[in-house]
Protein backbone atom coordinates (compact mmCIF):
# COMPACT_ATOMS: atom_id res chain seq x y z
CA UNK A 1 0.00 0.00 0.00
CA UNK A 2 1.21 3.13 -0.92
CA UNK A 3 2.51 5.68 2.22
CA UNK A 4 2.29 9.26 1.83
CA UNK A 5 4.94 11.58 2.92
CA UNK A 6 2.97 13.42 5.24
CA UNK A 7 5.53 15.18 7.84
CA UNK A 8 6.07 18.27 6.47
CA UNK A 9 2.47 18.72 5.51
CA UNK A 10 1.24 18.08 9.64
CA UNK A 11 4.16 20.61 10.35
CA UNK A 12 2.50 23.29 8.76
CA UNK A 13 -0.82 22.38 9.99
CA UNK A 14 1.31 23.12 13.40
CA UNK A 15 1.95 27.05 12.76
CA UNK A 16 -1.96 27.25 12.23
CA UNK A 17 -3.36 25.04 14.94
CA UNK A 18 -0.59 26.95 17.00
CA UNK A 19 -2.44 30.42 15.87
CA UNK A 20 -5.80 29.00 17.30
CA UNK A 21 -5.39 26.33 19.99
CA UNK A 22 -2.31 27.24 21.74
CA UNK A 23 -3.77 27.06 24.94
CA UNK A 24 -1.93 23.60 24.60
CA UNK A 25 1.42 24.41 24.04
CA UNK A 26 2.62 25.03 27.72
CA UNK A 27 0.06 22.03 29.25
CA UNK A 28 2.00 19.40 26.63
CA UNK A 29 5.51 20.35 28.40
CA UNK A 30 6.54 17.36 30.33
CA UNK A 31 7.94 18.36 34.17
CA UNK A 32 10.87 19.74 34.74
CA UNK A 33 13.67 17.24 34.35
CA UNK A 34 11.88 14.73 32.83
CA UNK A 35 12.04 15.33 28.96
CA UNK A 36 14.12 12.64 28.09
CA UNK A 37 14.07 11.89 24.11
CA UNK A 38 10.90 13.32 24.01
CA UNK A 39 12.66 16.53 23.66
CA UNK A 40 11.84 17.95 20.12
CA UNK A 41 9.32 16.58 17.68
CA UNK A 42 10.67 13.02 17.78
CA UNK A 43 7.74 11.31 16.89
CA UNK A 44 6.33 8.16 18.85
CA UNK A 45 3.50 9.24 20.89
CA UNK A 46 5.17 12.36 22.41
CA UNK A 47 4.02 13.55 25.67
CA UNK A 48 -0.09 13.75 25.36
CA UNK A 49 -0.33 11.23 22.18
CA UNK A 50 -1.08 11.71 19.12
CA UNK A 51 -0.29 9.63 15.85
CA UNK A 52 2.95 8.01 14.61
CA UNK A 53 4.49 8.66 11.24
CA UNK A 54 5.05 5.37 10.21
CA UNK A 55 8.86 4.66 8.29
CA UNK A 56 8.28 8.57 6.67
CA UNK A 57 8.63 11.72 8.31
CA UNK A 58 9.07 12.05 12.09
CA UNK A 59 5.68 10.90 13.51
CA UNK A 60 3.49 12.73 14.75
CA UNK A 61 3.55 16.33 16.85
CA UNK A 62 5.77 15.31 19.89
CA UNK A 63 4.69 17.27 22.67
CA UNK A 64 2.69 19.18 20.69
CA UNK A 65 0.79 15.82 19.84
CA UNK A 66 -1.29 16.71 22.72
CA UNK A 67 -3.66 18.18 20.06
CA UNK A 68 -4.96 15.64 18.42
CA UNK A 69 -5.79 13.64 21.26
CA UNK A 70 -4.27 10.59 23.38
CA UNK A 71 -3.73 11.05 27.00
CA UNK A 72 -4.27 14.82 27.09
CA UNK A 73 -7.20 14.83 25.38
CA UNK A 74 -10.67 12.78 24.67
CA UNK A 75 -11.72 11.71 21.33
CA UNK A 76 -14.41 14.41 20.87
CA UNK A 77 -11.92 16.63 21.97
CA UNK A 78 -9.53 15.61 19.23
CA UNK A 79 -11.93 15.55 16.65
CA UNK A 80 -12.95 19.14 17.65
CA UNK A 81 -9.84 20.40 17.19
CA UNK A 82 -8.78 19.04 13.72
CA UNK A 83 -12.42 20.66 12.90
CA UNK A 84 -11.03 23.56 13.91
CA UNK A 85 -7.79 23.21 12.27
CA UNK A 86 -9.73 22.19 8.53
CA UNK A 87 -11.68 25.25 8.96
CA UNK A 88 -8.41 27.73 9.71
CA UNK A 89 -6.93 26.11 7.17
CA UNK A 90 -9.61 27.23 4.46
CA UNK A 91 -8.02 30.38 4.71
CA UNK A 92 -9.05 31.97 1.39
CA UNK A 93 -6.53 34.98 1.95
CA UNK A 94 -3.07 32.90 1.38
CA UNK A 95 -3.08 30.68 -1.69
CA UNK A 96 -2.50 27.10 -1.11
CA UNK A 97 0.09 25.55 -2.30
CA UNK A 98 -0.11 22.38 -4.68
CA UNK A 99 2.97 20.81 -2.71
CA UNK A 100 0.54 21.24 0.25
CA UNK A 101 -2.71 20.34 -1.73
CA UNK A 102 -1.56 16.58 -2.72
CA UNK A 103 -0.84 15.70 0.96
CA UNK A 104 -4.82 14.97 0.97
CA UNK A 105 -5.73 11.41 -0.44
CA UNK A 106 -8.61 12.53 -1.98
CA UNK A 107 -6.68 14.94 -4.00
CA UNK A 108 -3.87 11.97 -4.96
CA UNK A 109 -6.86 9.96 -6.05
CA UNK A 110 -8.49 13.34 -8.44
CA UNK A 111 -4.91 13.78 -10.23
CA UNK A 112 -4.02 9.82 -10.05
CA UNK A 113 -0.36 10.09 -8.59
CA UNK A 114 0.84 7.29 -8.70
CA UNK A 115 3.51 4.77 -6.58
CA UNK A 116 6.18 5.62 -8.86
CA UNK A 117 5.78 9.57 -8.46
CA UNK A 118 5.52 9.27 -5.40
CA UNK A 119 8.61 7.82 -4.80
CA UNK A 120 10.45 10.09 -7.19
CA UNK A 121 8.98 13.10 -4.96
CA UNK A 122 10.31 11.53 -1.89
CA UNK A 123 13.64 11.20 -3.21
CA UNK A 124 13.51 14.36 -4.76
CA UNK A 125 12.46 16.11 -1.75
CA UNK A 126 14.39 14.68 1.20
CA UNK A 127 16.47 17.62 1.33
CA UNK A 128 13.73 20.49 1.50
CA UNK A 129 11.91 17.71 3.99
CA UNK A 130 14.73 17.82 5.91
CA UNK A 131 15.17 21.66 6.40
CA UNK A 132 11.43 21.89 7.18
CA UNK A 133 11.75 19.33 9.92
CA UNK A 134 15.03 21.03 11.19
CA UNK A 135 13.01 24.43 11.57
CA UNK A 136 9.85 23.39 12.85
CA UNK A 137 11.72 21.33 15.64
CA UNK A 138 13.61 24.71 16.30
CA UNK A 139 10.22 26.69 16.19
CA UNK A 140 8.72 23.92 18.91
CA UNK A 141 11.94 24.81 21.11
CA UNK A 142 11.49 28.22 21.19
CA UNK A 143 8.09 27.71 22.13
CA UNK A 144 8.71 25.52 24.76
CA UNK A 145 11.29 27.51 26.13
CA UNK A 146 9.52 31.02 26.27
CA UNK A 147 6.13 28.95 27.90
CA UNK A 148 4.04 29.93 24.66
CA UNK A 149 4.21 33.68 25.86
CA UNK A 150 7.20 35.44 26.74
CA UNK A 151 7.93 38.26 24.77
CA UNK A 152 3.81 38.76 24.64
CA UNK A 153 1.37 39.40 21.28
CA UNK A 154 4.71 41.08 19.45
CA UNK A 155 7.02 38.71 19.77
CA UNK A 156 4.49 35.84 18.78
CA UNK A 157 3.83 37.77 15.80
CA UNK A 158 7.32 38.01 15.01
CA UNK A 159 8.21 34.51 15.41
CA UNK A 160 4.97 33.13 13.31
CA UNK A 161 6.06 35.92 10.44
CA UNK A 162 8.84 34.65 10.08
CA UNK A 163 8.01 31.06 10.35
CA UNK A 164 5.03 32.13 7.80
CA UNK A 165 8.53 33.40 4.90
CA UNK A 166 10.27 30.29 6.06
CA UNK A 167 7.64 28.08 5.78
CA UNK A 168 6.83 30.32 1.57
CA UNK A 169 10.28 29.46 0.66
CA UNK A 170 10.44 25.61 1.56
CA UNK A 171 6.60 25.15 -0.38
CA UNK A 172 7.84 26.61 -3.69
CA UNK A 173 11.18 24.35 -3.58
CA UNK A 174 8.64 21.90 -3.04
CA UNK A 175 6.09 22.53 -5.79
CA UNK A 176 8.82 23.36 -8.42
CA UNK A 177 9.92 19.36 -8.04
CA UNK A 178 6.70 18.53 -8.02
CA UNK A 179 5.36 19.90 -10.89
CA UNK A 180 8.27 18.48 -12.48
CA UNK A 181 7.27 15.28 -11.66
CA UNK A 182 3.54 15.56 -12.44
CA UNK A 183 1.76 15.25 -16.19
CA UNK A 184 0.23 18.20 -18.17
CA UNK A 185 -2.87 17.60 -17.36
CA UNK A 186 -2.51 16.44 -13.34
CA UNK A 187 -1.14 19.88 -13.03
CA UNK A 188 -3.97 21.69 -14.69
CA UNK A 189 -6.07 19.47 -12.22
CA UNK A 190 -4.28 20.31 -9.73
CA UNK A 191 -4.49 23.68 -10.03
CA UNK A 192 -8.25 24.17 -10.73
CA UNK A 193 -8.66 22.36 -7.01
CA UNK A 194 -6.53 24.99 -5.34
CA UNK A 195 -8.40 28.00 -7.24
CA UNK A 196 -11.96 26.08 -6.00
CA UNK A 197 -10.04 25.57 -2.56
CA UNK A 198 -9.02 29.45 -2.01
CA UNK A 199 -11.74 31.20 -3.78
CA UNK A 200 -12.88 34.34 -5.14
CA UNK A 201 -9.93 35.85 -3.26
CA UNK A 202 -7.68 33.79 -6.17
CA UNK A 203 -8.65 36.55 -8.44
CA UNK A 204 -5.41 38.84 -7.18
CA UNK A 205 -3.48 36.79 -9.08
CA UNK A 206 -2.34 37.93 -12.23
CA UNK A 207 -2.61 35.00 -14.27
CA UNK A 208 -6.03 34.33 -12.61
CA UNK A 209 -7.27 37.81 -13.48
CA UNK A 210 -5.52 37.82 -16.93
CA UNK A 211 -7.32 35.02 -17.53
CA UNK A 212 -10.94 36.14 -16.05
CA UNK A 213 -10.51 39.18 -18.55
CA UNK A 214 -9.71 41.90 -15.85
CA UNK A 215 -9.08 45.24 -15.80
CA UNK A 216 -6.56 47.08 -14.13
CA UNK A 217 -8.87 48.66 -11.89
CA UNK A 218 -10.87 45.76 -11.17
CA UNK A 219 -7.73 44.07 -10.11
CA UNK A 220 -6.88 46.98 -8.35
CA UNK A 221 -10.04 47.24 -6.28
CA UNK A 222 -10.00 43.49 -5.58
CA UNK A 223 -6.81 43.88 -3.99
CA UNK A 224 -8.23 46.03 -1.43
CA UNK A 225 -11.06 43.84 -0.42
CA UNK A 226 -8.92 40.93 -0.04
CA UNK A 227 -6.12 43.00 1.90
CA UNK A 228 -9.23 44.43 4.03
CA UNK A 229 -10.72 40.71 5.11
CA UNK A 230 -6.68 39.48 5.58
CA UNK A 231 -6.37 42.40 7.86
CA UNK A 232 -10.10 41.67 9.61
CA UNK A 233 -8.91 38.09 9.94
CA UNK A 234 -5.43 38.78 11.28
CA UNK A 235 -6.92 41.08 14.19
CA UNK A 236 -8.98 38.63 15.15
CA UNK A 237 -6.46 35.88 15.52
CA UNK A 238 -4.37 37.90 17.29
CA UNK A 239 -7.09 39.06 19.93
CA UNK A 240 -7.71 35.24 20.12
CA UNK A 241 -3.77 34.86 20.82
CA UNK A 242 -3.69 37.54 22.97
CA UNK A 243 -6.00 35.85 25.39
CA UNK A 244 -4.74 32.06 24.49
CA UNK A 245 -0.64 33.86 26.35
CA UNK A 246 -2.80 35.37 29.37
CA UNK A 247 -3.99 32.21 30.44
CA UNK A 248 -1.17 29.84 29.54
CA UNK A 249 0.96 32.55 31.59
CA UNK A 250 -1.46 32.45 34.38
CA UNK A 251 -1.37 28.30 34.63
CA UNK A 252 1.99 27.56 32.74
CA UNK A 253 4.42 27.39 35.96
CA UNK A 254 1.64 24.63 38.00
CA UNK A 255 1.36 22.98 35.18
CA UNK A 256 4.74 21.54 34.62
CA UNK A 257 5.15 20.42 37.49
CA UNK A 258 2.14 17.66 37.55
CA UNK A 259 2.61 14.52 35.92
CA UNK A 260 1.25 13.51 32.81
CA UNK A 261 -2.64 12.58 34.15
CA UNK A 262 -2.46 15.89 36.30
CA UNK A 263 -1.77 17.78 33.06
CA UNK A 264 -4.26 15.92 30.95
CA UNK A 265 -6.97 16.87 33.25
CA UNK A 266 -6.01 20.63 33.37
CA UNK A 267 -5.87 20.29 29.65
CA UNK A 268 -9.12 18.96 29.67
CA UNK A 269 -10.64 21.74 32.14
CA UNK A 270 -9.09 24.35 30.44
CA UNK A 271 -9.95 23.17 26.31
CA UNK A 272 -13.54 23.23 27.85
CA UNK A 273 -13.01 26.72 29.30
CA UNK A 274 -11.65 28.16 25.96
CA UNK A 275 -13.36 26.13 23.43
CA UNK A 276 -17.15 28.57 23.19
CA UNK A 277 -14.42 31.39 22.62
CA UNK A 278 -12.60 29.83 20.12
CA UNK A 279 -15.90 28.47 18.43
CA UNK A 280 -17.15 32.40 18.41
CA UNK A 281 -13.93 33.63 17.15
CA UNK A 282 -13.81 30.81 14.26
CA UNK A 283 -17.55 31.80 13.30
CA UNK A 284 -16.48 35.28 12.82
CA UNK A 285 -13.26 34.83 10.57
CA UNK A 286 -15.66 32.54 8.36
CA UNK A 287 -18.21 35.36 8.30
CA UNK A 288 -15.19 38.17 7.37
CA UNK A 289 -14.48 35.64 4.34
CA UNK A 290 -17.98 35.01 3.06
CA UNK A 291 -18.14 38.99 2.84
CA UNK A 292 -15.11 39.13 1.42
CA UNK A 293 -15.83 36.64 -1.11
CA UNK A 294 -19.10 38.43 -2.06
CA UNK A 295 -18.11 41.25 -2.04
CA UNK A 296 -15.57 40.16 -4.73
CA UNK A 297 -17.76 38.45 -6.79
CA UNK A 298 -19.77 41.99 -7.32
CA UNK A 299 -16.73 43.22 -9.33
CA UNK A 300 -16.81 40.67 -12.12
CA UNK A 301 -19.30 41.34 -14.75
CA UNK A 302 -21.75 38.91 -16.47
CA UNK A 303 -19.09 37.57 -19.10
CA UNK A 304 -15.84 37.81 -16.31
CA UNK A 305 -18.08 35.50 -13.94
CA UNK A 306 -18.66 32.71 -16.72
CA UNK A 307 -15.24 33.01 -17.21
CA UNK A 308 -14.22 32.39 -13.25
CA UNK A 309 -16.48 29.28 -13.28
CA UNK A 310 -14.80 27.80 -16.36
CA UNK A 311 -11.36 28.29 -14.99
CA UNK A 312 -12.03 26.41 -12.11
CA UNK A 313 -12.58 23.43 -13.56
CA UNK A 314 -15.47 20.41 -12.65
CA UNK A 315 -16.32 20.52 -9.09
CA UNK A 316 -14.46 19.10 -6.14
CA UNK A 317 -15.50 18.15 -3.21
CA UNK A 318 -13.94 20.50 -0.73
CA UNK A 319 -15.23 18.27 1.83
CA UNK A 320 -12.84 15.65 1.63
CA UNK A 321 -9.95 17.84 2.27
CA UNK A 322 -9.81 17.55 5.93
CA UNK A 323 -6.85 16.76 8.31
CA UNK A 324 -8.83 13.81 9.64
CA UNK A 325 -7.95 11.81 6.31
CA UNK A 326 -4.32 12.77 6.38
CA UNK A 327 -4.00 11.50 10.11
CA UNK A 328 -5.56 8.53 9.32
CA UNK A 329 -2.67 7.51 7.02
CA UNK A 330 -0.18 8.38 8.95
CA UNK A 331 -1.94 5.85 11.14
CA UNK A 332 -2.29 3.51 9.18
CA UNK A 333 1.53 3.60 8.00
CA UNK A 334 2.11 3.32 11.56
CA UNK A 335 0.64 0.18 12.10
CA UNK A 336 1.83 -1.50 8.77
CA UNK A 337 5.05 0.14 9.92
CA UNK A 338 4.83 -2.16 13.44
CA UNK A 339 3.83 -5.34 12.16
CA UNK A 340 6.16 -5.28 9.30
CA UNK A 341 8.75 -5.90 11.38
CA UNK A 342 8.32 -8.69 13.37
CA UNK A 343 7.38 -10.28 10.42
CA UNK A 344 10.56 -9.22 8.81
CA UNK A 345 12.56 -10.61 11.62
CA UNK A 346 11.03 -13.70 11.55
CA UNK A 347 12.08 -14.23 8.27
CA UNK A 348 15.60 -13.02 8.74
CA UNK A 349 15.50 -16.11 11.54
CA UNK A 350 17.20 -19.83 10.57
CA UNK A 351 15.28 -22.29 9.74
CA UNK A 352 15.33 -24.95 12.86
CA UNK A 353 17.45 -27.89 12.25
CA UNK A 354 15.27 -30.81 11.98
CA UNK A 355 16.56 -34.30 12.84
CA UNK A 356 14.96 -37.90 12.26
CA UNK A 357 12.49 -38.37 12.13
CA UNK A 358 11.19 -35.89 10.63
CA UNK A 359 8.46 -34.08 12.23
CA UNK A 360 6.28 -31.18 10.61
CA UNK A 361 6.52 -27.89 12.39
CA UNK A 362 3.33 -26.93 14.21
CA UNK A 363 4.80 -23.21 13.99
CA UNK A 364 3.37 -20.94 11.68
CA UNK A 365 5.34 -18.41 9.65
CA UNK A 366 3.78 -15.32 8.41
CA UNK A 367 2.98 -14.81 4.63
CA UNK A 368 5.69 -12.60 3.40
Amino acid sequence: MKRYGISRWIQAVALVAATMLTLSTVLAQPPRGERGDREGMRGGRGDFGGFRGGDRGPGGMGDFGGMFGGPGGDRAARNWMMNMGDRALRNPFEPISLADLIRYPAVREEIKFTDEQQKKWEEASKDVNQRQRDMMTERMRQMREQGGAAGGPEAWRAMMEQGRAQMQQFRQESEKILRSILTKDQVRRLEQIAIQRQGPPALVRDDVARAVGLLPPQQMNIRQIVETGRTRERSAMEAQMKTRMEQMKAIGDRVRDLDREERGNVFRQEFEKARPELEKAMSEVEKTREEINAAILKVLNRNQKKSWERLQGAPFDMSKLTLRSVVDVAERNAREGQDAKPAAAEADEPAPVEEAPKKVSSRIRRPN
